[in-house]
């Protein structure tokens, strides 16, 4: 504190510290001291500090000891030394802002960063055909799959008596063919024997008409040949037509193209896929991600049972700002850094897709913005970034993982319609096409005793 130019606190710096002889001999002003004082003469302690400043304001400057005291305090620096002080801050604020412009026109306003961005692949919910209880499960979660491993089975039992009827249909129906083939011969047989009839019966006619002008026969025994030869050819031709029938019947060609062979035949093959489907397949290789169902649980059609991560399928959706698109174009390379290896292993790749459409728009709850209370929020878009090959620690990255991505944007193309990357298929499987597996080797079995059948 100052008053008068005289700097009170210096004069009772000794003071506080309980310097006795100070106060004794100093010529100042009366104040009482005791309250300031602690009993131990090394350590001092202020008990009321404002009554002590209210006591210093009183005091009137009277004794010569704070003539010296004001002596002692340091003058102000000398305008040249301010000058020279404020030329050197100023210069190292020009290359400060130097340095950052050039930082900036040379590499930042070539980039769009962004650590809203996330690991995401081909997660494949594998979900259950039929209803069943589950009996095994070969694999846990972290397991690696090759496509076509079991990943679970379920209880069959129904769906084997199924197919074991099924086989039983299939036989019936090959005997019954042959039975027909059979019958096909028992009716060439008896038109071969009406054949002879009616050649008999017209030869009789024709002798018994020519004796008839002799007058060694009736009339009436002519009549009579005559409709022995009629019954005769009536008899032939149903034969024929019966003959026909047994052929259309029991076909001509091999047993196996016959429509109740292929029926019957079809019947085995839905009971095999019934079968086959309480066999629960991965369609592709990767990683068991989720495992949702446990021994002895019984599931419905169309349950999930297992998630399986599909190998060397990442790639990462970063969220960008709607004013960071500006630039941004597919095949521009990106350098990724994920929060799991950090720095130190930075991952490369390229943009191929920016998002048609605003996170919010596709969410489950889409912004409703034709209120009187409307905010502006920035969007933002996801863009995907597909990794280089060769890089096995990006294709080991959990998905979900958080990475933090730079876009090169310095080919930017006149045209912010530029093609997008065509990706191809985003996964493909021909296992469940053959659900069929085993069947023709089941219809054979059924098959081989009637295919060496002589009505074959």
């Amino acid at each position: 504190m100052r008053r008068g130019g005289v700097n009170y606190e210096t004069s009772y710096f000794r003071a506080f510290r309980g310097d006795a002889t100070f106060l004794t001999n100093a010529s100042l002003p009366p104040l009482d001291w005791r309250p300031y004082l602690a009993t131990d003469a090394a350590i001092w302690t202020m008990v009321d500090i404002s009554t002590l400043w209210r006591q210093l304001n009183d005091i009137t400057i009277a004794s010569p000891l704070f003539c010296k005291v004001r002596a002692m305090t340091p003058s102000p620096p000398s305008p040249a030394r301010r000058k020279k002080s404020l030329a050197w801050a100023a210069a190292v604020l020009v290359i400060i802002a130097a340095a950052f412009a050039t930082w900036y026109w040379l590499f930042a306003q070539w980039r769009e960063r962004t650590d809203n961005a996330y690991v995401q692949g081909n997660l494949i919910q594998i979900a259950a055909k039929v209803a069943g209880q589950v009996v095994q499960l070969p694999h846990e979660e972290g397991d690696r799959v090759n496509a076509g491993e079991t990943l679970a089975l379920l209880a069959s039992g129904d769906a084997d008596r199924a197919l074991q009827e099924a086989k039983y249909t299939l036989a019936l129906a090959a005997s019954e063919i042959l039975s027909r083939r059979a019958a096909v011969d028992t009716a060439r047989a008896e038109l071969a024997l009406r054949e002879s009839s009616h050649q008999l019966a017209l030869q009789e006619y024709e002798r018994r008409r020519a004796l008839v002008g002799t007058k060694a026969i009736s009339q009436e025994e002519v009549d009579a040949a005559r409709t022995r030869m009629e019954e005769a050819a009536a008899e032939l031709s149903k034969a024929e037509r019966e003959l026909t029938t047994r052929q259309v019947s029991a076909g001509t060609g091999p047993i196996d193209t016959h429509p109740l062979i292929r029926t019957a035949s079809e019947r085995v093959r839905d009971a095999v896929r019934t079968v086959n489907k309480h066999r629960i397949i991965t369609p592709v290789s990767g990683t068991i991600a989720r495992r949702s169902v446990s021994i002895g649980e019984v599931i419905t059609a169309g349950m999930p049972i297992v998630a399986v991560l599909e190998t060397g399928q990442r790639w990462v959706e970063a969220n960008f700002k709607e004013n960071q698109l500006r630039h941004l174009r597919p095949g521009q390379p990106v350098v990724a850094i994920a929060d799991l290896y950090g720095s130190s292993q930075p991952v490369r790749g390229r943009v191929t897709h920016i998002g048609a459409g605003t996170g919010a728009t596709f969410s489950v709850l889409p912004p409703q913005n034709a209120t009187g209370n409307w905010i502006k929020i920035v969007q933002r878009v996801p863009v995907r970034i597909d990794f280089d090959a060769g890089q096995p620690v990006a294709q080991a990255l959990p998905i979900g993982a958080s990475m933090s991505v730079t876009v090169d944007t310095h080919d930017r193309p006149d045209s912010q319609d530029a093609p997008q990357a065509n990706l191809g298929p985003v996964s493909q499987s021909a296992l469940f096409e053959d659900l069929n597996e085993g069947a023709d080797a089941i219809i054979a079995e059924v098959l081989t005793p009637f295919r060496e059948s002589r009505w074959n």
